[in-house]
């Protein structure tokens, strides 16, 4: 199977220059106890190509971070995110 130059000659007919690709996603994460108290916190971003060719739109990016606090049995915690 001959390729256009911009896809990959064998991709299973799939045009991999349509639709949301290039995704790159990345997280951190770090848990610890002092004394008797846990802590734990963590976050992510991502982003990736939009190459769906709608008006108006634009390349996909979301982020979220969140954590929590333990202490004699309890745990609370929360966390945020935007897409």
């Amino acid at each position: 199977m001959g390729g256009s130059g911009v896809n990959s000659g064998n991709n299973f007919g799939v045009n991999r220059n349509v639709g949301i690709n290039d995704v790159f996603d990345i997280a951190v994460a770090y848990s610890q106890s002092f004394n008797r108290v846990d802590v734990s916190v963590a976050g992510r971003w991502g982003t990736a190509s939009n190459d769906t060719g709608i008006a108006g739109s634009n390349d996909p990016e979301v982020w979220a971070i969140g954590g929590s606090v333990g202490f004699a049995g309890f745990t609370f915690g929360g966390g945020l995110c935007r897409e």
